[in-house]
């Protein structure tokens, strides 16, 4: 009878002799006794929620990292995966034989639900589409339904055709805006070369005005700190001149001055003297140095940019002797330790583009 009831799954005779022999004295309980032994930690069901947590999280997880995260042995994680989560793997990833813990809770929600719905309405199954009648409705709902897709599909070609003739138009306008700024960039090359041409032109030029103007000052020499006088003439101020290069500069050779006059107005007013000749103009500067006991100084006459740039020379002359460090200042360079240094947009530097 056990073999027919239970077919393959029936226990052996031993087994079933041991039982009643079991039960024949007493026994009422059909569960294993408890026995002496090491109780099974890994296969709680707290360690179960554990790797079906982390099998969902992560699908490519391995079975060793499983094993060392939750402190358990690999083959007890095998056991769970296979026994209690019903997986396998399959390239790479554990599946679902069937279904998993998740699907299957999934369902049962999804029934309780229903059986939620059917307490709360009873009538909830008589609405369910059983007969010809509700499916005659449901056609009927169809075809008025595809009426409305077919009727808002023709407005939204409509729109699209819409678009469409928008979007040429655009791109006309982009056509035609792109033609004007390929005109444009034309044009604007074409400026540029203009400048860059007229740009080196005005530099020729701005050159050859400073050349003419160096050459128009070559034989110029101002005169500063003479006292000026309200009866200052031509003639006074060339005897004055003559007075100083004969008395105080020691000059005995007749110097002649082609030109003299003050720069201005002013007690001491600079006075411009013009000498014939460059040998003139280098004697008397040669000769200069004995009019520093009178306060008295004489210099070339430098064009407006050379007086700034001897002016930052100057500066840095200053900065250098009070490091002990020696310079000598020639026109509108600096010598120092036999390297001319010259201003560039400012900055002191040598030809190499070194600074002091």
């Amino acid at each position: 009878m056990l073999t027919v009831a239970y077919g393959e799954a029936t226990m052996d005779r031993s087994n079933v002799y041991g039982w009643y022999k079991m039960f024949s004295e007493g026994r009422k309980d059909v569960n294993d006794e408890e026995r002496a032994g090491r109780t099974s930690t890994s296969t709680t069901d707290e360690k179960i929620n554990e790797v079906g947590k982390m099998i969902l999280a992560n699908r490519r997880i391995t079975v060793r990292e499983v094993a060392e995260d939750l402190n358990i042995t690999i083959g007890s994680c095998h056991s769970i995966f296979i026994n209690d989560l019903g997986m396998r793997r399959v390239a790479a990833n554990f599946v679902p034989k069937l279904l998993n813990c998740d699907q299957k809770q999934h369902r049962m929600n999804i029934a309780n639900e229903m059986l939620d719905s059917v307490r709360d309405d009873p009538n909830l199954l008589q609405r369910v589409i059983t007969d010809q009648a509700p499916m005659d409705d449901l056609k009927l709902l169809i075809i008025n339904l595809s009426a409305e897709v077919n009727r808002l599909g023709e407005k939204m070609d409509a729109r699209l055709l819409n678009i469409e003739q928008k979007m040429e138009v655009w791109e006309r306008r982009m056509a035609g805006i792109e033609t004007s700024m390929a005109s444009c960039t034309d044009a604007l090359a074409t400026n540029t070369r203009l400048i860059s041409h007229n740009t080196l032109k005005i530099r020729n030029l701005e050159e050859r005005a400073e050349a003419l103007e160096r050459r128009a000052r070559e034989n110029n020499l101002i005169i500063y700190g003479i006292e000026s006088a309200e009866t200052d003439s031509r003639e006074l101020l060339l005897q004055k001149v003559k007075k100083l290069m004969a008395e105080d500069m020691q000059i005995t050779d007749d110097v002649v001055i082609a030109e003299c006059h003050r720069l201005g107005r002013g007690p001491k007013a600079p006075i411009l003297i013009e000498v014939p000749d460059h040998e003139s103009r280098i004697s008397l500067l040669k000769n200069s140095f004995k009019l520093r006991m009178l306060n008295t100084f004489m210099s070339r006459d430098y064009s407006p940019q050379i007086r700034e740039q001897r002016k930052i020379l100057i500066e840095k002359r200053k900065e250098l002797y009070k490091k002990g460090i020696g310079s000598k200042l020639r026109d509108n360079k600096l010598l120092l330790n036999g390297i001319n240094y010259m201003v560039v947009e400012g900055q002191v530097m040598n030809a190499k583009g070194e600074l002091i």
